[in-house]
């Protein structure tokens, strides 16, 4: 009978601890869980799209049928939204199962509304500007394959672009792959580096109230390297930047020609307001 009555009481509390361990870890969670909602501007609504570049182009496409638009889509692209789409579909926590299932719960049942876009192609009839969607918006490339990030460069929203995203006549006073700064403390400068230039920023739309995240690089290898360096650093950006904008120029060491594995960048500049 005293057994039975250990065994009972041992059951128990191992029941309580983890029930009790669950809930501290629940309740930190929604303060982690919080924050990740504020840095990604998702505390009005709980929405956040993945713009991708879209590689179509009438010149090599041998569909030319400029009346229908058609989407192409890089393996960079792919992968820095599968690495986007699971940060937001996962735990930020290596737990026991019990514990896990309660953070769990609570984290994934508030964030859902995730989806995947591509850019409509450059050039198709009538879209050569498009809106934003509602909430909040992660655009992947460059303004020479995607139309949203076109838009906001010609609405001077970005505060660092690179040189070959501006009119002609501003490209050709810096090199092909120069990040130039457009605002800012030392706006103006040209930032050239022997390293693989990205280009991280978060801004706000001032139209939509919505928040913005660019990942651009030089090569669509680096923009998948910059979504990956958000993914992977989201905590440390949040810590030090906030719910502020900020656009940070980072450089990629790349001995071939083609970035196969994320590496970690140097940062050659940063900006925040």
């Amino acid at each position: 009978m005293t057994f039975l009555i250990d065994v009972i009481t041992n059951v128990v509390a191992n029941i309580v601890f983890w029930i009790g361990l669950g809930l501290t870890f629940a309740a930190y969670g929604k303060i982690v869980q919080e924050r990740f909602r504020n840095f990604f501007g998702l505390t009005k609504e709980l929405r956040l799209t993945i713009c991708l570049s879209n590689l179509w182009s009438q010149t090599s496409s041998p569909q030319r049928d400029i009346g229908r638009a058609r989407y192409y889509i890089g393996l960079n692209e792919l992968k820095a939204s599968q690495s986007i789409l699971t940060l937001f579909g996962t735990s930020r926590f290596r737990l026991p199962d019990m514990v896990r299932g309660l953070v769990d719960t609570m984290w994934s049942s508030s964030i859902r509304n995730v989806d995947t876009i591509v850019s409509d192609p450059l050039g198709h009839k009538g879209n050569e500007v498009q809106s934003s969607p509602a909430g909040s918006l992660v655009v992947v490339g460059g303004s020479s394959f995607n139309l949203r990030r076109r838009t906001f460069v010609q609405l001077e929203l970005p505060a660092m672009v690179f040189s070959h995203e501006l009119p002609e006549q501003d490209h050709q006073k810096a090199g092909p792959r120069a990040v130039i700064v457009r605002r800012g403390p030392g706006a103006g400068d040209c930032i050239e580096s022997e390293l693989a230039l990205g280009i991280l920023e978060k801004c706000r739309d001032a139209s939509t109230g919505g928040v913005i995240f660019f990942c651009n690089g030089s090569g669509g290898d680096i923009s998948r390297a910059v979504a990956e360096f958000l993914t992977r650093n989201w905590r440390l950006l949040q810590r030090k930047y906030g719910e502020k904008s900020f656009a940070i120029c980072l450089g990629f060491p790349r001995t071939g020609s083609h970035l196969e594995f994320y590496v970690n960048p140097v940062q050659l500049r940063e900006y925040y307001a």
